[in-house]
């Protein structure tokens, strides 16, 4: 995979071409890629991008690497709309790449989106994702913490579906997660204690009822 991005070539045409010389700008650019996976950076940040639910997503170090298992969450929201051309709302808290917001727009084509999070560097990537897929026009992002950013819209009982992979790693299980994780990956995006105890424990003026 390094080798064919370093040279902007897919794997077939790798096989193809198995012997190939590479000239010596293609050769310095694999070996810095090589430098930087020995150094147990992300293949994914190395490459920039990382599949999820058949489409390619934009991943930089502001946002957490899309998993398999987050794919999940698709599978359980679509098995509650048996019209996928129906219009239904959607609120996605913790958006991160946007993998999620822009997975379900892209199946619900009707669908409109809510997304939050509470780095701006992230939604940037979040929007990035979305235009690359065409639906930005139904995705609205706010930043904020959890379910902050939505307190102020008058859409009580008019939403169909929440959905999130929130932050979830307690601080002490820091050291033990893998290089690629714990030295890479943004912590806001994985260790999630002191932020969800503060909403948790709010006042009752912090709260949304849907």
């Amino acid at each position: 995979m390094l080798l064919a991005h370093s040279i902007g070539k897919d794997r077939v045409w790798l096989i193809t071409h198995r012997d190939d010389v590479l000239d010596n700008d293609h050769q310095r650019a694999f070996d810095d890629m090589i430098t930087r996976r020995i150094r147990r950076e992300p293949l994914q940040h190395i490459i920039g991008n990382q599949e999820f639910w058949g489409l390619e997503f934009k991943v930089t170090r502001e946002v957490l690497i899309p998993r398999p298992e987050t794919e999940l969450i698709i599978e359980a929201a679509l098995a509650i709309v048996q019209d996928r051309n129906r219009p239904v709302r959607i609120i996605d808290v913790c958006t991160g790449s946007g993998c999620i917001a822009v997975s379900l727009a892209k199946e619900l084509t009707a669908a409109r989106v809510i997304a939050t999070d509470a780095s701006e560097k992230a939604l940037a990537v979040a929007r990035e994702n979305a235009r690359d897929h065409g639906v930005s026009n139904r995705i609205r992002y706010l930043e904020g913490d959890l379910f902050e950013p939505l307190e102020e819209l008058d859409i009580r009982g008019q939403i169909d579906i929440i959905v999130s992979n929130p932050p979830y790693v307690r601080a002490a299980d820091l050291p033990t997660l893998q290089p690629e994780v714990r030295d890479y990956e943004p912590r806001m995006a994985l260790i999630a204690a002191p932020r969800v105890r503060k909403w948790r424990r709010g006042s009752s003026n912090s709260r949304l009822s849907i």
